[in-house]
């Protein structure tokens, strides 16, 4: 009788216990579905890209941390000055030397105040002047993964300040989006309306798109100095068209060219934003 009572409580049915075991079940499930999840889109998502390239030595920006210390140590001074080589780099457009470069660039102190009130519209390399301390919040709408239809698409949002001058540096994520150099100078130039309309007093500046390394070519085709050269002379193009400044950001490049690139060969380092900052004070004087 009494083996038989031990079987019926053995048998018996517990709600506390079953709930839960249910819920470390379900739990379980999640976890599993959410890391099946994480694996598919790191597959389905470009790694290779303006907007999502990241090495072990750079952070979600694409910039590294090391070049963003070597910039505040330094106080924005360059190191490992250019040699003086009257070496020329073409970008399809102009040829540039490196002593034409220096005496524009090298010698200029940066001076931050000379951009209040101006404002930078682009993708993640001019979310870099923020990151890189170079410039105030307000005056950078740089955004990861951003292209000119993106910018349309926010307009009311990038322009954040009553700007005086606006530089605008898009196209690498629409170039690896294989957006035509047509259609992107399509949606450039409407970009550019709808920018006159809301600011009709500012300046507006429309920056070459940049090169990238043959590391880079190598991953992404489209990143192809030909392809690349094809959208500049489009954008330029496009400059005269909207009777808006053309800026060859390219020359800059000049100075120790694979000094200035990130890991990934697309994204470029502190010390490129500080020239690229330099080279830009003479048009807000």
């Amino acid at each position: 009788m009494n083996s038989k009572i031990k079987r019926e409580k053995r048998i018996k049915f517990k709600p506390k216990k079953f709930l839960f075991s249910s819920t470390i079940l379900i739990l379980i499930i999640l976890v599993i579905c959410n890391s099946t999840e994480k694996l598919f889109y790191k597959k389905v998502t470009p790694n290779n890209s303006t907007a999502y390239a990241v090495s072990k030595n750079t952070n979600s920006t694409g910039f590294s941390q090391k070049s963003r210390e070597t910039l505040s140590k330094n106080n924005n001074k360059l190191e490992n000055p250019p040699s003086k080589e009257n070496t020329q780099l073409n970008d399809g457009l102009n040829t540039f030397t490196k002593d034409e470069h220096n005496k524009t660039n090298m010698d200029i102190p940066l001076n931050k105040n000379l951009f209040k009130t101006s404002l930078f519209i682009g993708d993640s390399m001019t979310e870099g002047l923020y990151f890189y301390e170079l410039l105030n919040e307000e005056n950078v709408s740089g955004f990861k993964g951003y292209t000119v239809a993106k910018a349309k698409k926010n307009i009311d949002k990038i322009l954040k300040i009553n700007a005086k001058n606006i530089f605008i540096l898009l196209g690498s994520n629409d170039i690896e989006y294989e957006m035509s150099s047509s259609k992107f100078c399509k949606d450039y130039g409407n970009l550019i309306d709808m920018i006159k309309n809301r600011l009709p007093n500012a300046k507006i500046y429309i920056q070459s798109i940049t090169p990238v390394t043959e590391k880079a070519v190598k991953k992404q085709p489209l990143f192809s100095k030909d392809n690349i050269n094809k959208f500049n002379t489009s954008l330029k193009n496009l400059a005269t068209e909207k009777n808006v400044t053309y800026l060859n950001i390219t020359s800059i490049l000049v100075n120790n060219q694979d000094n200035l690139y990130e890991p990934d060969g697309i994204h470029l380092t502190a010390k490129f934003h500080n020239l690229w900052l330099k080279f830009l004070q003479k048009y807000v004087k």
